[in-house]
């Protein structure tokens, strides 16, 4: 299935997150927090701080490692509609219960476009993804901000940057303005020419791809 949106008024704001982890002692090694409470009340509080109660907030896995009926605490006070793209921890930490909650949805995978712009969600990040070689983007969670993204990629997990909330679409935007498409397998080789080109043209001879004198 996939999603639209538009920059009608009819839609909140878009936001993406991933690797929460509420709840889970193993996971403080790489925060600032001492204790699973207070990490948790931060995270909340980070959230609530940035997103409205019309907006849409997609969760690309591992929510929580509580109990459901805590998780089912957590989740009853975070704002926003919410959508979750499961992760290798959401499985029996999260029942039927909590699984409603996500009243956006619950998928494994899942594609969502802004206007035109194609954006892949997935825990797992991808080496090659649908769009990709047509400047689709892929967002995903599940390496703690540990991995080198390859193309039009980001990790969206609250580790990233120390920010510990979730990252709005426009932040996304911003940050793919600096990516270039790479090419992983056959898909876009003529693409990855021609951006060649264009780029040699510009950098060896002071004209355009057209040829015309700058």
């Amino acid at each position: 299935m996939r999603r639209k949106f538009g920059n009608g008024d009819e839609h909140g704001d878009i936001w993406f997150t991933s690797d929460t982890h509420f709840g889970h002692p193993g996971i403080l090694f790489m925060r600032a927090w001492d204790d699973v409470s207070a990490m948790d009340e931060a995270l909340i509080a980070n959230w609530n701080s940035v997103v409205g109660e019309r907006d849409h907030v997609f969760h690309l896995g591992d929510f929580s490692f509580h109990r459901p009926e805590s998780t089912l605490e957590i989740m009853g006070g975070l704002k926003g509609i919410k959508y979750l793209i499961r992760g290798n921890h959401d499985r029996n930490n999260l029942n039927a219960a909590c699984l409603s909650m996500f009243t956006g949805g619950v998928e494994h995978y899942h594609e969502i476009t802004f206007g035109s712009q194609l954006i892949v969600l997935c825990h797992f990040p991808f080496r090659s993804w649908n769009g990709m070689h047509h400047d689709s983007w892929n967002l995903h969670g599940h390496s703690h901000g540990s991995m080198i993204p390859q193309g039009k990629q980001l990790d969206v997990g609250v580790d990233v940057g120390k920010l510990f909330r979730p990252l709005s679409l426009l932040e996304v935007m911003e940050d793919m303005k600096n990516k270039k498409f790479v090419r992983t397998d056959h898909h876009g080789i003529k693409k990855q020419r021609e951006d060649y080109v264009a780029r040699a043209a510009e950098a060896y001879t002071g004209t355009t791809p057209g040829g015309v004198s700058r």
